[in-house]
């Protein structure tokens, strides 16, 4: 166990620190509310600024912004960040914390404006008195609604509400249109409103701290969770740039990779045409990984160069390519050329094939029977290859995958790209709407491949789900560090949580 010490009120973890102007605690320690808080420093004194995510467990994207905030460096001034707020509403996806009904189980109505009245819960009085220690100048708390507040007066999705104090509504007028300059034709605007609800960590700060704060809503309605949380990261930024804390960039989403980091940052796709809720699932409950969810827009914009690999799920694998646009592609290909690992499954398996003009093109294999592509799902049977480098075992002899109208995968024979290694085949198949029968058996089922220093796996079926063989599930985790270089095969570290 990494070793630990308390300072006033954070306990601070020793030897985990990614950055010289990074410290990482832990607030509410030994609990079941236990959670990471982060505190980095400028080189110059400024403000203070905290930043609250997962307050709520079913608002997502506030607790996967706030965790890539939490990455962010700044010039001036002190940031600290809160990203799982409510750990236990997080793990269980309910806006209230367990067994608890109404108000008693709404963390964000446990901070009373009047001192006189107790706090709505013991650690709700721990987070209150950590606010208090600290002294922030700005609180932040990231929030989703359930729909647009344009088009629906009853949710508080797409806005701002601020504390009712000029420098507050500046300050928020400029993060609206940073936010809104980005949002494509059509699409509903944010909005400002005014006076955070009673019982709200902001409401409370605001009245009894004289903290200058604001909730930011975003939108759960039909977006990805990457999308919510690079438009919280957009508003957070232009706060910092307004503050004069001189931000890194905003679609910095994971730390700098250091080669002391015991842990594999994980770039999870979830931008149009992916389905990433059960890699997520996969990778939420294996302390080793640094997950972030990625977006398009981020990708296009560098976010990949902190990531050891890159996972594109299931779906749709042209609406991914598409969706990616040439110049995400181009930083996908660059991302892999210059050691990032790639890992496709179904439609990212087809993305990272050569067959159209949406694919990647770095894994010298083409797909087949294309006609038949609605093959089906169910489980099939794959035969596991003995690898032929010291990378760990997908199984052992053969064993039942789930499949969902995955690539069947032959040799493209494109002289540029290095031929791929044969980790898995078919042993049965699906052949269902019109499939002919015969066609998958004895073909790939997962490839191997390198694009230039970095290297690809496609996997036609579904390791990741939890219909699978369990231990191919498992073999699949322990397939991620090797190809990150951080541990030997089969090699569990020790986890600090």
């Amino acid at each position: 166990m990494i070793g630990s010490i308390l300072i006033s009120g954070l306990l601070v973890l020793q030897g985990i620190r990614p950055a010289p102007e990074i410290e990482q605690g832990l607030l509410a320690a030994g609990t079941g509310f236990e959670t990471t808080v982060h505190v980095t420093y400028g080189d110059e004194p400024g403000p203070t600024v905290m930043v609250i995510g997962g307050v709520h467990g079913n608002e997502p994207a506030g607790a996967e912004a706030a965790g890539a905030i939490a990455c962010w460096t700044i010039g001036r001034g002190r940031l600290i960040v809160i990203p799982r707020a409510n750990v236990p509403a997080l793990d269980a996806k309910t806006r209230r914390i367990p067994g608890l009904e109404g108000d008693e189980g709404d963390l964000n109505r446990h901070f009373p404006i009047d001192p006189e009245i107790d706090f709505g819960s013991e650690y709700g009085a721990e987070l209150w008195s950590f606010i208090e220690e600290r002294e922030p100048d700005w609180i932040i708390d990231l929030h989703e609604g359930y729909d647009y507040r344009e088009r629906n007066p009853d949710s508080v999705g797409n806005t701002i509400i601020a504390c009712d104090e000029p420098e507050v509504l500046a300050a928020s007028t400029l993060m609206l249109e940073s936010v809104n300059a980005t949002r494509e034709e059509g699409s509903a605007s944010f909005l400002q409103l005014r006076n955070p609800v009673r019982g709200s960590i902001v409401r409370a700060a605001c009245a009894r701290l004289d903290v200058l704060g604001m909730i930011l809503e975003t939108t759960k309605k039909n977006q990805p969770v990457s999308f919510r949380a690079r438009q919280h990261r957009i508003m957070v930024h232009r706060l910092l740039q307004h503050l004069e804390m001189q931000p890194c960039d905003k679609d910095r989403i994971l730390p700098h990779v250091d080669a002391a980091d015991e842990f594999v940052h994980v770039a999870l796709y979830d931008g149009p045409g992916a389905n990433a809720t059960a890699f997520a699932t996969l990778l939420a409950g294996d302390a080793r990984f640094r997950t972030r969810r990625i977006g398009p827009e981020a990708i296009r914009n560098g976010a990949l160069d902190n990531a050891d690999i890159l996972i594109v799920p299931g779906g749709s694998g042209s609406r991914q390519g598409r969706g990616l646009g040439a110049g995400g592609r181009e930083a996908i290909r660059t991302f892999v050329e210059t050691g990032g690992e790639y890992i496709g499954a179904c439609a990212g398996a087809y993305l990272g094939s050569v067959t159209y003009d949406w694919s990647l093109g770095i894994v010298d294999v083409e797909v087949i029977d294309r006609k038949h592509w609605k093959r089906g799902s169910g489980i099939v049977d794959v035969e596991w290859m003995k690898p032929g480098s010291d990378q760990p075992d997908l199984g052992d002899g053969t064993t039942g995958i789930r499949y969902a109208n995955g690539p069947v995968f032959a040799p493209a024979h494109r002289d540029e790209i290095q031929d791929y290694e044969v980790l898995g085949v078919y042993r049965s198949e699906i052949a269902l709407n019109g499939a002919p029968t015969g066609v998958m058996p004895g073909t790939p089922a997962v490839i191997m491949g390198s694009w230039g220093d970095g290297r690809a796996i496609l996997l036609s079926p579904h390791l990741e789900s939890v219909q699978s063989d369990p231990e191919t599930r498992r073999n699949l985790l322990e397939l991620l560090p090797w190809l990150a270089g951080i541990s030997p095969p089969g090699s569990s570290p020790e986890s600090d949580q």
